[in-house]
Formats: C-alpha cells, sequence, structure tokens
C-alpha cells in the first residue's frame, strides 16, 4: 500500500512540473497626438489603450509566458500597412518561435478591419497567437474582434470628417492649422512673433540674398542646420501665408494624393515680399 501510495505521489509530482514559459512579444501603437496646449479627449482615450511593460509582465505571470521583447510604432496611425516596428516584429516573431503577440486592445494592431484580420491571420498561420488584454475574448471569439474593429473604421472615419471640417473653417479664418514653425509660439489659437527668432528668420533671407554660404550664415547667427532649411521651408509662411496640405483618399480612405490649399494667414508677417500677391484662396466646406 505504501509502495503504491508512493508511486502515485511520484506520478503527480512529474505531472506537476510546470511546462516551458511561452515566448511572448508585445506590441503597441500610438496615433499622431495634436500639437495642442491640452492634449484631447481623443488623446486622452487613445492613453488609455496604450500597453505598458508592467501590462505584458502581468499576463504573461498569469499565463505561463515570458516577455522577451516590446516593439512600439510612435505617431502612426491604425489605418497604415507599413510600420516600421510592426513589420520587423512580425518578421522577428516567425525567425525566433514566437508563440503569443500581445497588444493591451486590437486597436492598437489595427484600426482597420480588412489588415486587423490579414495580420492576425498571417501570425497565426506562423503559428503564433494575437492576444488582447482588454479583450480577451477576441481570440475564441472572432466575431466579437471584428465587430469592434468595423466600429473602429467607423470612429476613425468620423474623426477625419470632423477633422478636416475644423481645419476648412479655421482656414477660412486665417488661423494656422500646424505647429508655429521658428520664430512663432502658438498662443490663444494663433501664432504670436517670437522677436529673437523673428530677427534670426529676416537674417536668414537677407545673407542668402547677399550670396553667404550657410557656414557664413550658422557663425553669423548660430543656427542648426535642421532650424536653418526649416527657415527656408516655411519662406510663404514668414510672408503671411497659410499652407495646407489636403489629403485626397480613395474610397477606402488610402491617401492618393496632395493638394495645395493657400490662404492668408491672421498671424503678423515677419518677412515682406513683393512675391507674396497670390490672391488668397478661400477653401470649401469639404476640405
Amino acid at each position: 500500500m505504501e509502495e503504491m501510495t508512493g508511486k502515485v505521489e511520484e506520478n503527480l509530482g512529474v505531472q506537476s512540473v510546470q511546462s516551458e514559459p511561452l515566448p511572448v512579444y508585445g506590441y503597441d501603437r500610438n496615433s499622431p497626438i495634436r500639437k495642442r496646449d491640452e492634449k484631447s479627449a481623443t488623446d486622452r482615450k487613445e492613453e488609455r489603450y496604450i500597453g505598458t511593460k508592467a501590462d505584458y509582465e502581468g499576463w504573461c505571470d498569469s499565463n505561463n509566458g515570458k516577455l522577451l521583447r516590446c516593439y512600439y510604432d510612435s505617431d502612426e496611425h491604425g489605418w497604415l500597412w507599413e510600420r516600421k516596428e510592426l513589420i520587423k516584429m512580425i518578421d522577428d516573431a516567425k525567425r525566433e518561435g514566437v508563440k503569443v503577440v500581445l497588444v493591451k486592445n486590437y486597436s492598437r494592431l489595427a484600426r482597420d478591419a480588412t489588415l486587423q484580420g490579414t495580420l492576425i491571420g498571417q501570425l497565426r498561420d506562423a503559428g503564433i497567437r494575437v492576444v488582447s488584454i482588454e479583450q480577451p475574448m477576441g481570440e475564441t471569439v472572432p466575431m466579437m474582434r471584428q465587430m469592434q474593429a468595423i466600429m473602429d473604421e467607423e470612429y476613425i472615419r468620423d474623426l477625419r470628417q470632423k477633422s478636416e471640417r475644423r481645419h476648412a473653417q479655421r482656414l477660412a479664418q486665417g488661423l494656422p492649422i500646424m505647429p508655429a514653425p521658428f520664430g512663432y509660439r502658438y498662443k490663444n489659437k494663433e501664432w504670436m512673433v517670437v522677436s529673437k527668432e523673428a530677427e534670426k528668420v529676416v537674417a536668414v533671407f537677407a545673407m542668402r540674398g547677399q550670396g553667404k554660404t550657410y557656414k557664413q550664415i550658422y557663425e553669423a547667427l548660430n543656427i542648426g542646420v535642421n532650424v536653418y532649411y526649416a527657415i527656408l521651408k516655411n519662406k510663404e509662411i514668414y510672408e503671411g501665408w497659410i499652407i495646407y496640405r489636403k489629403r485626397i483618399r480613395d474610397f477606402t480612405g488610402k491617401i492618393t494624393g496632395i493638394e495645395l490649399v493657400k490662404v492668408r494667414g491672421k498671424h503678423q508677417p515677419i518677412l515682406d515680399s513683393a512675391l507674396s500677391n497670390i490672391p488668397s484662396i478661400v477653401p470649401s466646406p469639404d476640405i
């Protein structure tokens, strides 16, 4: 009897040995955040969906996983196929035999239902599960994940339409919709001139008109090469224009072209130029 009990305990001991932990990757993405004085409600909602290393390690502790690496795409929209870290993660996961890719929310993987399904299918074919910490049922009940992805698509379309209407309204008022360039600061929904920076802007164009090289301009004004080329790029803005690059999309939302929209701005010009005599273009409401 004692011998039989010992064998049972021995067998139980063998069965209780824990299997090797599953190799796990974490993936996340955040969308471009609007550069404003305060974060919008959309930005705050975005932050709630972003996972942390602690989130992934917590899941691993409860599910016999081992977090090997985290991948993070910054300032990337969820309907874009080509994301640097996403592509690298998929390649690495296939090569290193990773069994689970963790996301906090499926929207971090993709907000496009077709793209999301394609990515999950591609990983599944390689023997890799995609698990959402917030939406665990999405793996076993794909319909729930797909419905959420379709709702995300509608959310993006609605957000884009609101954004474009807001841009149209601001352009019609001559107000900026992009971050303030060197020489200005964004304040009270307008651009305010920064005197010391504005003096350097004027000096850059004056010295270039005299045939000075960048080295000579740098020695005189002590401005970095990135600022130097940003100043040259924004010449029309310094002359009092607001420039908006309107994205032309097809029915799927894919960007197929860019249309330049140019309007007179309310901001104080830093440069005076005889070339700035192009009539102001009032954008249509569907911009």
